[in-house]
């Protein structure tokens, strides 16, 4: 497919509305290839149609854009130049989010329990768009079947006008929970009595409407994909699912959406940690590679129209993805008279001219993983429990790269079996799905590190405990005794971690697994009486476990009541590290002294070893790195070790299964392949 080599990818926003007639009446398609071409891009992703609703082919079904009517073929001439300048091309379309529709379809709309839609109230209440925010956009309900016939037409007609490769549909989540005829009609056959709320918690069927919203998206993209590949059954298709990366729980996606796509991705708009992070849940996600992942030229993201992500950060971006094996694609937003900024299109092809030297490179390798963190796209109830999954895995995330621990991203879609150790934050009751694979991975020997008492199977099979409630102190303590003194750094039975929570009070544990416990402050927060006046300093210990760890069959378990994976202050990252490496001893493949801002991700080949280094970069001016010292495991010895893509010879040693060589001179990105016997 053409996905599988195309490295150098581009989006141009063009959700133009059409009230003026300045608006797109400069769109010059020979000036817009110009500037891809300039750009160095080997892939367009161009708009068919966009949240305005409004299409940009001529359409019987909905509505041409004004600036188009009299000279129709402006955008099917941009395809034709780009393929005569060897760009594939991308058709883009807006599913759900579509004001055009949504104005002349109110049975169509997604509305709240009282039977309106945001769009409606916002133009009710005569508040300016421009000043409210979400209101902007109108919504269209996936579960209305004249709207489905209606995207079915569309598909049929942009399939027959353009000649695509690929095809990318964006907004494939629940901008809010939808009450309207279609979904409480598919509610009723499918469940019966009246839709929960969001957080309806005291409705039995709360959890199970929002599984419900999670099928409903997940069928609908299916849908969506099978419409295209009938239509174009060449075309690659792309669902948008950047909200598998989002903690925002009402959009109610998960694995399904990406079941309908060919490779994954999604437009992200987040710092350099959590970027690393996407990128590893894209790697073992997608179907295909290479995954794709998104980001701005502006800065920091496309409400900041005029501003230019700076060079070396977006070299940054750009490497961090290529590390990854991952494919760049950059986002820019027309100008509303239809121009684009040339000078943005000399720095994108300055950056990815950086990036064509490696891409030999980055189509085989299974990437190194000691560690898998898992990601759960339903543990996201965070109105709920703020003290969430996604979190916790995110900051985990943070944590690992700064320890320079190699890690990959997984959940209950993805093999766990090659991780020596497993990470699960905050797991929920939903992720009772995964239990009896955690399971049978500790059985064989594998470690497990999970927090939290909201999965109660986990707590009772491993430990055979349960929850029965939570203190009324809202600010406890962690207390170690003396079993892991290492593990927890400076804090002991005197001076404890503090924790900002409620302690959930565990019973039934064996007090020989415990290492660490409860302490409270002297007194509760809601009382008169106070032990220190700015603080609520710990004074009364408790049995209450804090932290415990078992062996399970031939692995282990670490437990903590309080994920303290969850914070992100340097004293809870430092707790969580120290309490990995001294209890769990996770599995090194690559050992590195690289500081707290740069990443070794290696993948291992047949008969050699790519490692790549990549400066965690946000500044205008990425910093001069030091030398990195880098030991990698590698049983079949080493025959040279060089540095890509010039080939140079780096002098290194071996010794005990180890071969260990001296990264200089980082300029950002440095990729070096240790080629094996």
């Amino acid at each position: 497919m053409w996905y599988e080599n195309t490295w150098r990818r581009h989006l141009c926003d063009m959700h133009i509305e059409e009230w003026s007639p300045e608006f797109l009446s400069q769109f010059n398609p020979d000036e817009y290839v110009a500037n891809l071409k300039c750009a160095n891009v080997q892939n367009a992703m161009i708009y068919f149609q966009s949240h305005v609703g409004l299409c940009y082919y001529p359409t019987k079904s909905g509505k041409m854009h004004n600036a188009f009517v009299g000279k129709e073929d402006m955008i099917k001439r941009v395809t034709e130049l780009c393929h005569e300048a060897g760009i594939s091309v991308t058709g883009y379309y807006s599913l759900i989010y579509n004001n055009y529709e949504h104005d002349r379809h109110p049975e169509w709309r997604i509305v709240g329990k009282d039977g309106k839609s945001e769009r409606e109230k916002c133009v009710a209440n005569r508040l300016d768009f421009a000043a409210a925010g979400v209101n902007r956009y109108g919504y269209c309900c996936p579960n209305n079947k004249e709207y489905r016939e209606f995207v079915k037409e569309q598909i049929r007609e942009m399939a027959e006008y353009f000649d695509f490769e690929g095809f990318f549909f964006d907004m494939l989540f629940w901008p809010q929970m939808c009450y309207c005829d279609s979904c409480k009609a598919r509610w009723e056959k499918e469940v019966g009595g009246n839709m929960p709320g969001l957080l309806d918690t005291e409705d039995p069927n709360w959890q199970i409407h929002i599984e419900k919203r999670r099928e409903w998206m997940g069928e609908f993209s299916m849908w969506a994909t099978n419409e295209l590949k009938k239509a174009a059954p060449h075309a690659s298709v792309e669902h948008n699912f950047a909200s598998g990366i989002s903690h925002v729980n009402h959009r109610c996606v998960d694995e399904r959406v990406n079941d309908a796509c060919d490779y994954a991705g999604g437009d992200l708009y987040d710092d350099m940690y959590r970027h690393s992070f996407a990128c590893k849940f894209y790697r073992n996600i997608s179907k295909n590679q290479p995954f794709e992942y998104m980001f701005s030229r502006c800065e920091p993201n496309l409400g900041m129209h005029t501003t230019l992500k700076p060079k070396d950060a977006m070299l940054s971006a750009m490497f961090m993805t290529a590390a990854h094996h991952g494919a760049s694609l950059i986002i820019d937003a027309i100008d509303p008279v239809g121009t684009l900024d040339e000078r943005v299109y000399h720095q994108i092809g300055e950056v990815f001219e950086r990036q064509v030297p490696y891409e030999p490179y980055l189509s085989e390798g299974e990437m190194i993983e000691d560690i898998g963190l898992y990601y759960s796209l339903k543990s996201k109830l965070v109105e709920y429990n703020p003290l969430s999954n996604h979190d916790g895995a995110l900051f985990a995330a943070e944590t690992l790269i700064r320890n320079n621990l190699c890690f990959g991203v997984t959940n209950s879609s993805v093999d766990i079996s090659r991780y020596d150790t497993l990470i699960v934050p905050c797991p929920g009751e939903e992720d009772s799905c995964d239990k009896e694979r955690l399971v049978e991975f500790v059985a064989k020997g594998g470690k497990l590190y999970f927090s939290g008492t909201n999965n109660s199977d986990l707590l009772k099979t491993f430990f055979g405990a349960e929850c029965t409630g939570y203190t009324d102190e809202r600010i406890v303590y962690i207390a170690p005794n003396e079993k892991y003194p290492q593990g927890f750094g400076r804090f002991n039975q005197k001076y404890p971690l503090q924790f900002e929570g409620q302690a959930p009070k565990v019973h039934g544990m064996n007090p020989d697994d415990v290492i660490a416990t409860v302490t409270l402050p002297y007194t509760k927060q809601d009382v008169v009486e106070f032990a220190s006046i700015h603080s609520n300093p710990p004074g009364l210990p408790t049995d209450i476990p804090a932290v415990a760890v078992k062996q399970y069959g031939k692995g282990k378990v670490l437990w903590s009541a309080f994920p303290i994976e969850c914070r992100r202050t340097a004293e809870y990252k430092r707790a969580f590290y120290l309490l990995l490496k001294h209890v769990l001893e996770p599995r090194q493949t690559i050992v590195t002294d690289a500081s707290h801002d740069v990443e070794v991700i290696g993948f291992k080949k047949e008969n050699a070893i790519q490692i790549n280094v990549v400066l965690l970069n946000e500044d205008e001016k990425a910093r001069k790195v030091e030398d990195i010292y880098v030991s990698v495991k590698c049983d079949r010895g080493p025959k040279q070790v060089i540095l890509l893509p010039g080939k140079q010879n780096i002098p290194f040693q071996y010794e005990n299964g180890m071969v260990s060589f001296t990264v200089s001179d980082l300029d950002i990105f440095a990729m070096y392949e240790i080629i094996t016997k």
